[in-house]
């Protein structure tokens, strides 16, 4: 699927995957959430099976979890290699992951945690003898525009006036962030959520 979607997407697809945590959604489909451990080995298993049939002629993989011989994966995708976007956090395996096998990163957070968060994919991409560069990071927040913040909200959220937003943005610049994902959930609707996104894209643009 991911290389039929960048072919005819004109090779503009990121492939983004994770390892899977949101406990609601599994008990909704009746998917198996195994303990943490079983579910990032399985996810170390599956990011060498993809790299291996998106990026080499033929796969043979012999783990606990995925078995191939001589697997193809044809037609391959435009880019080559096609990017894989890892959604991770955790610092002690995650960002680890995140260094031996991603070329890009992210996570939910505000700049200071991105900036964090980012220096320990840099530590781990030094003790692999890999370019930290080669990583592009990429992250979100809850985005407010012309409003308050709401109270309480689990989620990182940044904005309020464009001011605020401003220099926001200008942190996760600083903080060396490659890609500012703006979720809209708080941009409003219709002709008012096309005015906030004209208004966040002025503000990135600056």
């Amino acid at each position: 699927m991911a290389a039929t979607v960048d072919r005819i997407s004109g090779g503009r697809f990121t492939l983004g995957v994770g390892a899977g945590w949101q406990v609601n959604e599994h008990q909704q489909y009746g998917i198996d959430l195994p303990p943490t451990k079983q579910l990032l080995d399985r996810f170390v298993e599956a990011l060498q099976v993809i790299h291996g049939l998106l990026r080499t002629p033929k796969t043979t993989f012999a783990g606990d979890y995925y078995q191939l011989t001589d697997a193809v994966c044809e037609p391959k995708p435009i880019q080559d290699p096609l990017p894989i976007m890892i959604g991770a956090k955790g610092e002690k395996r995650m960002l680890d992951v995140v260094a031996e096998y991603a070329d890009q990163w992210n996570t939910w957070g505000l700049p200071a945690l991105i900036a964090h968060k980012s220096a320990v994919i840099d530590r781990f991409c030094a003790e692999r003898g890999r370019d930290p560069k080669s990583i592009a990071r990429t992250a979100q927040a809850l985005t407010v525009v012309n409003g308050p913040l709401p109270e309480g909200l689990p989620m990182p959220a940044i904005g309020g006036t464009p001011a605020k937003l401003a220099d926001a943005i200008a942190e996760y610049r600083a903080a060396g962030l490659d890609e500012l994902i703006i979720p809209d959930g708080f941009l409003g609707t219709g002709a008012e959520k096309l005015k906030n996104m004209d208004t966040v894209l002025s503000l990135v643009r600056s």
